[in-house]
């Protein structure tokens, strides 16, 4: 089987999930509440689904390993710079120039292992929800399609 081009759902993907968390910050800010892990992980989901339903509707069957792979890890690129933008977008409505010391300094005394190790776990959790969504959800999505005469 060959492998087409995927750059189409990695911005589909993008979009969704850009979208998605700039609503749910939005929500969360406008009822006063505050986030947690599971609603960005309801994005991330929602967002592989939506780029996997896109490619089986489009091509009429699931990724091929390879086409899956990059999925993935495009996709958590994706994921990782959106968020990081949005965060620095946050971070700078928020600060005052006058705290930027302050807040170096704050950084500088935080341990940095705990940082890197928590970073590490939540991208090892993204990563695996990425490629749960693009394979056996994406193979349930497919036999839905199929079941219901859609594809």
């Amino acid at each position: 089987m060959e492998s087409i081009g995927i750059r189409k759902y990695i911005i589909t993907y993008g979009v969704c999930y850009t979208i998605g968390l700039v609503a749910v910050i939005g929500v969360l800010k406008l009822l006063e509440l505050e986030g947690n892990s599971g609603v960005s992980i309801g994005v991330l989901i929602g967002s592989a689904m939506y780029a996997a339903s896109k490619f089986i509707s489009d091509n009429k069957r699931v990724p091929n390993k390879a086409e899956k792979s990059k999925l993935v890890w495009q996709s958590f690129l994706v994921s990782w710079l959106v968020s990081l933008i949005l965060l620095l977008i946050i971070v700078a409505s928020i600060i005052d120039l006058e705290e930027i010391p302050k807040l170096s300094e704050d950084i500088t005394q935080t341990n940095i292992a705990i940082i890197m190790g928590a970073t590490v776990f939540a991208s090892l959790i993204q990563w695996g929800i990425l490629t749960y969504s693009y394979g056996s959800l994406a193979k349930k999505q497919y036999a839905t399609l199929v079941k219901k005469g859609k594809i």
